[in-house]
């Protein structure tokens, strides 16, 4: 065992070992690919561990320099923290909060807003200070008794676009393709963190990474606009082929483009069954059918949002609404504490620190739940996770607040 719980930053040379050993607090086995991928995008000062005796990783976290998009377009400077794990024969001792705490503390630092996470367990991330923030739909489809409308966008006799006939690109034009398409994403759908060409090399070209027990990765292409993956997972029933399409990657920058790549992978041969999981919560697909209700949703979490500094994340973003309010921010780990006076005009927000009476206060969780747009403020109030001390301002800051895009961030990037 080890007497010594205090994190410190992982050497270059012990970054194989610490994704190891921390995978297995995960029951993973991290494949060579998958090694090669994690070990390229770690930063060592970022990178946090604790040893026992004989050098073994028991607790660890990490996080990555990144900025994600918000309502507008704006980049905000953003921390993504991964593999945040504790042993279970370090339970108890207060070393998640102590990592995830130097994590924060390095963010502020290095003048992040935000930190972002893709949580193995929602329940942990609470009383750190993050919210769900992007919630996502799994969709589900059957196949053989769906249909796209003749008029949806799309349809060959409804589309003037010259490239609007999918095609399949090679795995790498499919990079450049999804890189392209993810930046000009990022423009118009909030949450999206900046993917690396490293990244999308990994994900578009190794099969092993994230292939699990279905075949092989297929390619789709709409031009320049549209991009998805597939694999096909077999059935063969005893009344023929009963084939699963799980759709992986699915990029498009404008409603015939997605449109048109829902239609080619309604269409393949041998599938009952598609499935799409992470998509948005505004995702075309229901509505593209002749019945929205063959299209059998579940809700996931997607990506959690922690806000470092609400000056900085507000007057980032563009406001749906203009208005003023004196918001007041609670933040238990005193990060983001404080009261602003917000005003809103003509989309541009100013944050100026003020000592006047709150109009609204809320949890530092519930600013992140509501900062993309991703959730209503007016909903979280009344489930009393945020406070009106003014009548009519809650409604008004939450007009503020939305937007009419859902937030979104398709590939795990960390």
């Amino acid at each position: 065992m080890t007497a010594d719980l205090t994190p410190t930053p992982v050497p270059e040379d012990d970054l194989e070992a610490f994704l190891r050993d921390l995978a297995l607090a995960f029951g993973e086995e991290i494949d060579t690919d998958e090694l090669a991928m994690l070990r390229g995008e770690a930063e060592a000062d970022r990178t946090l561990g604790v040893r026992d005796d004989g050098g073994r990783f028991l607790a660890g976290a990490a996080a990555q320099t990144h900025d994600l998009s918000v309502p507008g377009g704006a980049r905000v400077p953003t921390a993504v923290v991964s593999l945040l794990a504790v042993r279970s024969v370090l339970r108890r001792r207060g070393l998640g909060r102590r990592l995830i705490g130097a994590l924060h503390e390095q963010a502020r630092e290095r003048g992040e807003a935000l930190a972002a996470l893709q949580a193995s367990e929602g329940a942990i991330y609470g009383r750190f200070g993050y919210a769900q923030a992007e919630p996502t739909a799994d969709l589900r489809v059957d196949v053989r008794r769906s249909a796209l409308r003749p008029d949806a966008p799309g349809a060959p006799a409804t589309s003037g676009a010259q490239d609007a006939a999918p095609s399949i690109p090679t795995p790498d034009q499919a990079v450049e393709l999804a890189v392209g398409l993810w930046e000009r994403l990022r423009d118009q759908v909030p949450g999206m963190a900046h993917l690396t060409r490293s990244r999308a090399t990994a994900l578009l070209t190794r099969e092993r990474i994230g292939r699990r027990d279905a075949g092989p990765r297929q390619l789709l292409a709409v031009g320049d606009r549209g991009l998805a993956s597939y694999r096909l997972h077999e059935d063969w029933g005893r009344t023929g082929p009963h084939h699963t399409l799980r759709v992986g990657w699915f990029l498009a920058t404008d409603a015939d483009a997605e449109a048109r790549l829902w239609r080619e992978l309604l269409a393949v041969d041998l599938v009952a069954t598609l499935s799409a999981r992470g998509q948005p919560v505004d995702a075309l697909l229901p509505r593209l059918l002749t019945d929205p209700w063959a299209a059998e949703i579940d809700h996931g979490e997607g990506m959690w949002l922690r806000v470092l500094d609400p000056s900085a994340a507000l007057a980032a973003r563009t406001l749906d609404a203009d208005g003023e309010v004196v918001l007041e921010v609670h933040d238990e780990l005193g990060i983001a504490e404080g009261r602003w006076r917000l005003v809103g005009q003509g989309g541009t927000a100013s944050m100026v620190p003020c000592r006047d009476t709150p109009d609204v206060s809320l949890p530092v969780a519930s600013l992140g739940a509501a900062l993309l747009g991703g959730h209503r403020l007016a909903t979280l109030a009344r489930a009393g996770q945020a406070s009106e001390h003014r009548l009519g301002a809650m409604a008004t800051l939450d007009r503020m607040l939305a937007w009419p895009r859902a937030p979104w961030c398709p590939i795990p990037l960390a």
